[in-house]
């Protein structure tokens, strides 16, 4: 029988793991960790535009963060930052990754005063700020973590990754940790059906000339959903 990887964090899993129809056949690695980065200052202003929402919950672990987003009205296209930022004013946008709420954002943007900040990972998968900027919207990038592969050398004798099956991805930098992990270990790359969570993912699966099957919702759902259907 192949092998179904879930590559999301170790906190998330406990979720995870509900939306599987036989959890324990699954095989969970986390490929990725985030580490939170110091605090920059940050420019007076109105906006506050977040679409992780990992990166929204390690806002809510920093209480000067929290402080700093008290006077800040909160963008976004993820329903799921919009119910972890729950506690200040959030803007739920239409969309369902960050290039679709792009529009909207910058009609918003454009009635609002001072410089806007663009909260995310280190290496994000969309240039938010520059393209708000191309449009005449005053906004800066700055990162809030860094998302780091996790260490798995020494995997290339584990049975279930001799054998390959589906491996869902559901960010780019899971993609690369992937590959990361192929080469460290020597698996054969071709054993493997790749699973994405939605474009830009697919896109990075792309950039490492393999052909990815996309999830036909962006959500951890139609990602599951498609990759169980991979092994039927």
């Amino acid at each position: 029988m192949k092998t179904l990887i879930w590559t999301r964090s170790k906190a998330d899993w406990p979720r995870d793991r509900q939306l599987f129809s036989d959890p324990s056949s699954v095989m969970h690695l986390p490929l990725t960790r985030q580490v939170a980065l110091p605090l920059c200052d940050w420019p007076t202003g109105d906006g506050a535009i977040i679409t992780s929402p990992k990166g929204a919950k390690l806002l809510l672990d920093n209480p000067e963060a929290v402080a700093r987003l008290q006077n800040r009205q909160i963008y976004t296209f993820s329903s799921r930052v919009a119910q972890v930022m729950a506690m200040f004013a959030v803007n739920l946008l239409p969309g369902d990754r960050a290039q679709a709420m792009m529009p909207d954002l910058i009609k918003a943007l454009r009635e609002k005063s001072g410089t806007h900040v663009f909260l995310s990972a280190e290496k994000s998968a969309y240039p938010i700020a520059d393209v708000l900027k191309s449009q005449g919207v005053d906004c800066v990038h700055y990162p809030i973590y860094r998302t780091e592969a996790e260490d798995h050398d020494g995997l290339a004798e584990d049975p279930r990754l001799k054998i390959g099956g589906v491996v869902c991805l559901a960010s780019p930098s899971a993609v690369r940790a992937w590959f990361k992990l192929v080469q460290q270990n020597g698996l054969d790359r071709r054993a493997w059906d790749l699973v994405a969570l939605g474009p830009s993912t697919a896109d990075e699966i792309e950039r490492s000339h393999e052909q990815p099957i996309i999830a036909d919702e962006t959500n951890l759902s139609s990602l599951v959903k498609k990759a169980e259907a991979c092994l039927s």
